[in-house]
């Protein structure tokens, strides 16, 4: 029986390069789960798109990232740009993570890792601006900060806030 295969392109440098102290225990669970990993680190701007764009048409099942919230956007627009789309896992490695914690993905790399092997596909909203593709998540405003803008603006703060995911974003399995 043929092994399943992931492509991991990793930024070893996103979040102060915490991904060096887990790297070998990730492949560890991608392999225990079954999977051929093939490693990829990124070394500039552009290389996450450059690694999916450039794979072999039908040789991964899966790809999987790990830095922060920027090598996430670029995998997403190299997955965008191809015609096959395949599954993409995220091992939240940056500073902020705002996408991960958005979708309750672990912050523990590991524990993230193991979702990847034992959980579900779910498709999610990718959106587009100016002929950009990009994942994001609108952010969470506090909300001291949207009672104030209410009483001085009115409901159209709050309203912005669900219009702008729907306006800027297309649904794609």
């Amino acid at each position: 029986m043929e092994k399943k295969k992931i492509l991991f392109i990793y930024n070893p440098r996103a979040g102060k390069a915490k991904i060096r102290s887990n790297l070998l225990d990730i492949i560890d669970i991608f392999a225990k789960a079954g999977y051929e990993v093939t490693a990829y680190p990124t070394q500039s701007r552009g290389d996450g798109i450059k690694a999916v764009t450039e794979r072999k048409t039908g040789y991964y099942d899966l790809i999987v990232c790990s830095g922060g919230d920027g090598t996430l956007d670029e995998v997403v627009t190299g997955m965008m740009q191809c015609e096959r789309k395949i599954p993409i896992g995220y091992v939240p490695a940056g500073s902020t993570n705002d996408f991960a914690n958005s979708l309750h993905i672990p912050r523990n790399m590991i524990n993230a890792a193991q979702v990847i092997v034992k959980g579900r596909n779910f498709a999610c909203d990718i959106g587009t601006f100016n002929d950009d593709i990009f994942v994001y998540i609108l952010p969470r405003f506090p909300m001291r900060l949207l009672r104030m803008l209410r009483m001085s603006w009115g409901i159209w703060p709050i309203s912005w806030r669900g219009c702008a995911g729907l306006l800027l974003s297309k649904h794609i399995k």
